[in-house]
């Protein structure tokens, strides 16, 4: 027979799925906030690569959004809300007078007397009834971040699609580095030839 759940041990399981919505707005929170980065970064690589030659320009520009795009991806995955701050949290905008989060502490402190016996009954009760959906998913976006976002956004594709005048000094580097190349060849082909005939000469 399975051994029954304590009302701390409820409560947590019940704010499980609280848990994941409450970590889902503050993934979507984050990601809005920091949205920005990516496109500033690519912008700015842009920039650098107009003042000085920078091979592969394009794909250095894109380590930022990348970057980025990991970070928010990893805080997506392996972000945990602990049990206690989800109780806050849901007491806060629930309006609950911290009914959870006190009968957690109660449970954690194995309390026992007839008022604490009393709120944790009570808040297990009330955990019966929560539903994700009690919490929504809006989110107060801030439009600052979001008009910098775009504002880098248009900057950095204007700069990548533009001509750069670092280009030609790109060709230039890469040109002589092929007359090098050249250069050596043929030296070390000259080289050869004249180790090949001294070595066919009769010696005196």
């Amino acid at each position: 027979m399975a051994q029954a759940l304590s009302t701390s041990e409820y409560i947590q399981r019940r704010l499980q799925p609280m848990r994941r919505r409450l970590q889902l707005r503050d993934w979507l929170l984050l990601a809005t906030r920091t949205l920005w980065l990516a496109p500033a970064g690519f912008a700015l690589l842009q920039i650098i690569g107009r003042l000085t030659p920078l091979p592969s320009l394009l794909l250095w520009s894109l380590v930022p959004p990348a970057l980025w795009l990991l970070f928010i991806l990893g805080a997506l995955v392996f972000r945990r809300l602990p049990a206690a701050q989800v109780a806050r949290r849901v007491d806060l905008e629930l309006g609950l007078r911290e009914r959870l989060s006190t009968a957690l502490e109660l449970g954690s402190q194995k309390a026992e007397n007839p008022l604490a016996g009393q709120q944790q009954d009570d808040a297990r009760t009330f955990a019966e009834t929560l539903r994700p959906r009690m919490l929504p998913l809006a989110i107060a976006v801030a439009r600052r971040p979001l008009f910098a976002a775009l504002g880098a956004l248009i900057l950095g594709v204007a700069l990548a699609v533009l001509p750069n005048p670092q280009t030609a000094v790109l060709a230039e580097r890469a040109a002589v580095r092929q007359v090098a190349a050249q250069i050596a060849d043929q030296t070390q082909q000259l080289r050869q030839q004249i180790a090949q005939s001294q070595t066919l000469t009769p010696e005196e």
